[in-house]
């Protein structure tokens, strides 16, 4: 679970800056904003997912205690 939260906090963290310097010219953000273009016009999306697995996490750990 912790490498799948960090692997989403990663992959936000990828599509808000793409998503900041979209139309600055960098070539790698134009790539990623035509692969991922939902994500990249929200990349909010990705944070709600992420917080969502964080909580789930801490619900899981809270419960072996």
């Amino acid at each position: 679970m912790f490498l799948l939260i960090i692997i989403m906090l990663g992959t936000t963290g990828l599509f808000y800056f793409a998503s900041a310097t979209q139309h600055s010219g960098w070539y790698w953000s134009s790539v990623v904003c035509t692969q991922g273009g939902p994500l990249c016009e929200h990349p909010g999306w990705l944070l709600i997912a992420s917080a969502f697995l964080i909580a789930v996490a801490m619900v899981q750990s809270m419960s072996e205690a």
